[in-house]
Parts: structure tokens; C-alpha cells; sequence
């Protein structure tokens, strides 16, 4: 960007904010999206088109968080983190209910462990997450969401059990 910024006026940016080769594993990008958006501006991108997991039925992890924040970014590109992390509570707090903070202390903990790591779009689960996550953390994660679902709607729990680990998890781990 900063090559194309010398010599062109306009700049349009395609960001994809997904890993397209698995939608639903972690992909703990939160963080960064402010910042990218920032430079973007800051570097005089005239257009943005953050693509996200839009063809799907699963969603991916985080979608609508990820377009709600992408949207406000796009109105506000240089908000404060401060602003930011409030647009993010707001819609935990919406769409998960009382157990929002819950969610939004496992969104903290995985942005944690990217944040002097690039992930790429197409990268294996987790590779970005190596050695930082253990079945044992998988289970408390697991336990902690199990405790808090009773404040969440039936559609986001219908296929939690109390006493394991989904299927994918415990398969993406072995």
C-alpha cells in the first residue's frame, strides 16, 4: 500500500477478514480490524470491501461481530480503541445477553495470543494459536460458555451437551 500510495491516487482495498479454508475455528483478527482500517485512511484508501465469511450457513466465528465493528470502522475509521471496544460490549451485551462478558474475556484471551502474528486467510486451525492453546484450555473454555447458557437464546446452545467437548473440537486438536 504504501508503494501504490507514491505513484496513485486511488486506492481500493479487497481486506478478507476470514480464514476461508475453515470458517469456524478461531481466527482471532478483533483487534487488528481498527488498526487496519486506521492505516488504510491514513494512507489514503479511497474504497474498503472487508469480505467475511458470506457464504455459509456457519457463519464463522464472530461474522456479525466482525461486520457490525467493520461497519462503525467504515463511518469512523480513526475512532479511539476506546470507542471501539464499547461499539464490541454493546453487541456482545445484545446478542449474547448476560453472559456477554464471558464471551467477550475469550475474544481478549485469543486476540492475545495473535497479536505479533500475521495469520494468513488460508492458514490450518489454530496454527496461529501453536502452543498457546491445550485441551485443558478447550474444557474450561467449553465449561465457562455451559455456565453461562442459560442466558443465551436456545438457537445458540441447541447442540451444547454439559458433559463433553464437541466433536469438532476435540478433532481439530488431536
Amino acid at each position: 500500500i504504501l508503494a501504490w500510495n507514491e505513484i496513485c491516487d486511488r486506492i481500493y482495498i479487497w481486506d478478507y477478514v476470514v480464514n476461508f479454508a475453515h470458517y469456524v475455528p478461531a481466527f482471532p483478527n478483533l483487534t487488528v480490524l481498527r488498526e487496519n482500517m486506521r492505516f488504510f485512511a491514513e494512507h489514503h484508501v479511497r474504497g474498503m470491501y472487508p469480505e467475511g465469511a458470506h457464504n455459509t450457513p456457519l457463519s464463522g466465528e464472530f461474522a456479525e461481530l466482525k461486520a457490525y465493528l467493520l461497519a462503525k470502522l467504515m463511518w469512523d475509521p480513526y475512532m479511539s480503541s476506546a470507542k471501539y471496544h464499547k461499539y464490541m460490549d454493546e453487541f456482545l451485551a445484545a446478542y449474547y445477553g448476560e453472559g456477554w462478558r464471558m464471551i467477550r474475556a475469550y475474544i481478549d484471551l485469543m486476540c492475545s495470543f495473535t497479536q505479533e502474528r500475521h495469520m494468513g486467510i488460508f492458514e490450518k486451525p489454530f496454527n496461529s494459536l501453536a502452543g498457546r492453546t491445550t485441551q485443558g484450555f478447550i474444557g474450561a473454555t467449553y465449561t465457562c460458555a455451559t455456565s453461562a447458557a442459560a442466558t443465551l437464546p436456545v438457537f445458540l446452545i441447541s447442540k451444547l451437551t454439559t458433559n463433553s467437548l464437541p466433536s469438532c473440537a476435540i478433532a481439530m486438536f488431536e
